[in-house]
């Protein structure tokens, strides 16, 4: 699984990761005897709180303290977030390159931000990378049965299944699925790259 680093040290005590994941599952069911375990003494349950990523509900006067703390927004953000990885300066070149591209062939280029993230997420997920990420995006977009999907630059790494998915979902992508098609022929070609 990827975390990202630079996510993860955003929290007040990054030691504090497994806590915040039995939380997102509190709600469902009683894991008082796991928070217990997860929040130990030396943690700082306040700075998490004050910072948003958890909170405590009203319940029930029998419950007991850990049975009435839940996961905030901040907290699921944050989570949904943690495998996000960074957009790093050669994805903006592949976008930059790729833009300017679509540009020249009046075709839309779409959400530039999006877009980024979605090549940061390929990249990560497959680790194709730099000239071979080019050389994959080149023949994709220029491949004749693949023009219904490479009209939108932002639809080439991932286009969302309906308007409220807003997770890269690599199986999703179509041009994985035409890199796993080809992918013999890929890897060779990456060889000499």
């Amino acid at each position: 699984m990827y975390i990202n680093i630079q996510n993860l040290f955003k929290l007040p005590h990054p030691n504090s990761l497994a806590l915040l994941l039995v939380l997102k599952q509190a709600g469902e069911k009683d894991l008082s005897k796991e928070i217990s375990l997860l929040a130990l003494e030396d943690m700082d349950l306040h700075a998490l709180k004050e910072n948003g990523y958890i909170k405590y509900i009203k319940g029930k006067a029998s419950q007991n303290v850990n049975q009435k703390m839940r996961l905030d927004k901040k907290g699921t953000k944050f989570l949904n977030d943690l495998d996000t990885p960074e957009v790093l300066e050669e994805d903006k070149k592949i976008f930059d390159w790729l833009a300017e591209m679509y540009k020249g062939q009046d075709k839309i280029v779409g959400n530039g931000k999006a877009t980024q993230r979605h090549i940061a997420s390929f990249r990560e997920k497959t680790g194709i990378e730099k000239n071979c990420l080019a050389f994959l995006c080149d023949a994709f977009i220029k491949d004749d049965e693949e023009q219904e999907w490479s009209f939108k630059l932002e639809f080439v790494f991932w286009k969302p299944t309906n308007m409220f998915q807003t997770k890269f979902n690599l199986e999703q992508s179509r041009l994985y699925q035409y890199y796993l098609k080809r992918q013999d022929y890929f890897e060779e070609q990456f060889k000499t790259l």
